[in-house]
């Protein structure tokens, strides 16, 4: 499952980035390729569905369903660890300026 995991690290990357994925609709993502310049349509349909081709020819979750993933499930990842960010003895600048930023 290595192949699960890389995807789902680039997922992450993905919404680290920012500006990546756009919310067209209720059930419809759009994700920016990475690799090109095109865009990538994420739905739901009882399950996630990309039209990317990592997905239609594996049929498992890509980078860009990981992404969109990851990105609903911000909010509740934040204030999850919000109290512990508060609790911090260090300023948030600081905790940035102590990890490489590329």
């Amino acid at each position: 499952m290595a192949g699960q995991r890389m995807r789902k690290l680039r997922g992450m990357e993905i919404v680290a980035r920012g500006g990546q994925i756009r919310r067209v609709a209720n059930s419809l993502f759009i994700v920016q390729s990475q690799v090109g310049n095109g865009w990538y349509e994420v739905r739901w349909k009882g399950h996630w569905v990309c039209n990317c081709p990592d997905y239609l020819k594996r049929g498992v979750p890509c980078k860009h369903i990981y992404a969109v993933v990851f990105l609903s499930r911000l909010p509740e990842i934040l204030l999850t660890n919000a109290k512990e960010l508060s609790r911090s003895p260090r300023r948030p600048c600081d905790i940035v300026d102590m990890v490489a930023v590329q």
